[in-house]
């Protein structure tokens, strides 16, 4: 070492000890090194729903107050229900031709549907015409296919619901966000299909039927679902079942949240046909519950020709892997937890029509626990 006058020290510098080396190394901080943002890996996320993304859990709602139909006293005046066989509709062509009439990318009119406000209740006149029995038969016989494929129930009307068939469905709220996106994805995969088949861009009344085969079909793999699903499903069911001629028309009334559908052949009254409600009747539109005046909105199907058993609008669901399109949705939602149980929105709706009176049970579909 060097000094002030420039002699230089030999003395060799102090020397530690293996101690004092461990010591001073033990204070040092571990380096730790810290790979740069391209060479970082990407967080891992939770998947989520494709077509439902909840930002927060969902919290149950009041549950709305039991909606009960009006009681009347005076028997209405009925006539015996005669037995009437529906004739087996011939296939004109094997896809079945049906009409949609619907406002254009808006689908819905605004409603209510014209000619229904102002027809007759059971009251003033019967059930007794060749086609009213016409409607009224392809109502009940659509109600019973119906429930018959949904063995899981209403998923937002389990306020009444039987416990046994609640228990076939813990997580309604998980179910209904799965057959959207189960819907979503078949859309995804058929509509090229149907355009390249067509030689042409689907037109708006085709992309309404392509999707409602799909909300009915996804709605039926899942064995149950809300009412608009219900309705999609009863509407596409009666465009094989409808005589040709019938008039389906699928409503909506935003007042009191629901969706359902009515009927018509030749001369008919308006006839409902609503699977949803837990106890299913049959009776003219005049005397439902939610009744004419309460429809906000909706759209009309003309059966031109029997559709195909199982090809509703003459489209064929099974043209995709309706299998691996579950599968894939069940993948991206992860198992269902508690935030999915019930929905937030959970009903209490014995019936969807508006009086009680002796002899209602001709006009009964479906009970209050036949579902499946």
């Amino acid at each position: 070492m060097k000094c002030c006058c420039g002699t230089v020290d030999e003395e060799p510098p102090p020397t530690r000890s293996r101690e004092q080396r461990r010591e001073r190394e033990g204070r040092r901080r571990p380096r730790v090194d810290v790979p740069c943002e391209r060479e970082r890996p990407p967080p891992q996320l939770t998947p989520t729903p494709t077509l439902v993304t909840l930002t927060e859990p969902i919290q149950r709602l009041p549950q709305r107050d039991r909606v009960e139909p009006e009681e009347r006293h005076d028997p209405i005046p009925m006539q015996p229900l005669p037995q009437i066989q529906l004739p087996q509709a011939t296939l004109l062509q094997e896809t079945g031709k049906t009409t949609i009439d619907i406002n254009g990318m808006d689908v819905y009119f605004n409603g209510p549907v014209p000619g229904t406000e102002n027809e007759p209740s059971l009251q003033d006149q019967p059930i007794e015409t060749e086609d009213e029995l016409t409607t009224f038969v392809t109502a009940k016989n659509a109600i019973a296919a119906v429930r018959k494929m949904l063995p899981k129930g209403p998923f937002n009307n389990r306020g009444d619901l039987d416990e046994n068939i609640k228990l076939r469905e813990p997580y309604p709220d998980y179910s209904n966000a799965l057959i959207l996106a189960m819907s979503g994805e078949a859309f995804e995969q058929l509509q090229p299909l149907m355009e390249k088949e067509l030689g042409h861009k689907l037109a708006p009344e085709e992309l309404v039927k392509l999707s409602s085969v799909c909300k009915s079909e996804a709605t039926k793999r899942v064995g149950g679902g809300v009412c608009s699903m219900i309705a999609t499903m009863t509407t596409c069911m009666l465009t094989s079942m409808a005589q040709p001629g019938t008039e389906i028309c699928q409503v909506c009334s935003e007042f009191s949240d629901h969706e359902y559908v009515i009927i018509k052949y030749g001369t008919s009254r308006w006839m409902l046909v609503d699977p949803w409600t837990l106890t299913s009747h049959v009776v003219p539109f005049s005397d439902a519950l939610f009744g004419p005046g309460g429809v906000s909105k909706y759209f009309k199907v003309t059966v031109d020709e029997q559709a195909e058993d199982g090809k509703p609008f003459g489209i064929d669901p099974s043209l995709v892997d309706w299998d691996a399109i579950e599968q894939k949705m069940r993948k991206e939602f992860g198992p269902p937890d508690d935030n999915y149980g019930e929905m937030a929105k959970n009903f209490s709706n014995p019936t969807n029509m508006r009086f009680k009176s002796a002899g209602m049970e001709d006009y009964e579909a479906a009970g209050a626990t036949a579902w499946g």
